[in-house]
C-alpha cells in the first residue's frame, strides 16, 4: 500500500545515500491545506529527533513533511540535545508550499 492511497495526497521518494540502495528520503504532501498530527513515544527518554519533530509540528501548519528512513538517532547523548536546541531548517517552498507549510525532522 502506498502513502498516496488516501485521496488528496502526493508523494515522492529518492535514494540519497542514507541506506545502501533503497529509497531513503521522501516528501509527502496534502494537495489541499491540512492539519498536521503525529504520534510520539510515551517513553521517559525522548530522542532528539522526536523533540525536533514535536517543535516543528507546533511551529508550523504542515501541508507537507520530509521524511527519512534508515537512521536510528535515538541515543545521541549531549550532541543530540545541543543540536535539537538550534532552529531546525525548513524546506522552503517544497512542492509549492510555503515554508510554514513544509516541516521536517533532522538527524541529531
Amino acid at each position: 500500500m502506498s502513502v498516496t492511497a488516501a485521496r488528496g495526497f502526493v508523494a515522492g521518494g529518492v535514494h540519497c545515500g542514507i541506506r545502501r540502495a533503497a529509497s531513503d528520503l521522501a516528501i509527502v504532501r496534502s494537495v489541499e491545506p491540512a492539519v498536521g498530527a503525529a504520534l510520539f513515544t510515551v517513553n521517559r527518554v525522548l530522542a532528539a529527533p522526536c523533540a525536533v519533530s514535536q517543535l516543528n509540528l507546533a511551529q508550523a501548519e504542515p501541508q507537507a513533511v520530509v521524511l527519512n528512513s534508515g537512521v536510528a538517532n535515538a541515543a545521541t547523548g549531549e550532541r543530540g540535545s545541543s543540536t535539537r536546541s538550534r532552529p531546525a531548517p525548513r524546506p522552503g517552498g517544497c512542492s509549492g508550499c510555503g515554508p510554514r507549510r513544509c516541516s521536517s525532522a533532522r538527524p541529531a
